[in-house]
């Protein structure tokens, strides 16, 4: 039997990040979009969570209850990924270390919520021509 491939564009995009690590998704995916999203509520709940225990943590108590927090926190990130991307991405520094008044892991959500806003009108724009484009030409068989 012959067998042939099959090849097309899935939208992937490689961005690398902070000139660190680099991560791949389609930024106009809606199951990605949701994941992130959802991703985005759970660690903004655990963000409250965890200010709450730490008003009544002191000394070695508040750095475990930080290391606990920290690796949470990157499995939620992962989990969205699908792969360890964390390590790469703060290294040894724990994800609530703040850098430009917020917590690491958020500011890095929003410039991947940035990614997918930006690719969603760009693509956006595209999609009419190309598909009129497509339909026309198989639409005389």
């Amino acid at each position: 039997m012959e067998k042939r491939r099959i090849t097309f564009d899935e939208g992937d995009v490689e961005f690398l990040v902070n000139d660190k690590t680099t991560i791949t998704f389609n930024p106009t995916d809606a199951g990605f979009a949701q994941r992130i999203f959802n991703a985005f509520e759970v660690l903004e709940k655990k963000q409250d969570e965890y200010s709450e225990e730490l008003k009544n943590a002191d000394g070695a108590k508040a750095y475990a209850l930080a290391d606990r927090m920290d690796k949470e926190m990157r499995e939620t990130i992962d989990g969205v990924f699908g792969a360890n991307i964390c390590d790469g991405l703060f290294g040894a520094k724990n994800v609530y270390a703040l850098a430009g008044g917020l917590p690491l892991w958020l500011n890095f959500i929003v410039a991947v919520f940035e990614q997918i806003d930006g690719a969603l009108t760009a693509e956006t724009g595209k999609t009419k021509s190309r598909l009129e484009k497509y339909l026309a030409k198989y639409r005389r068989a």
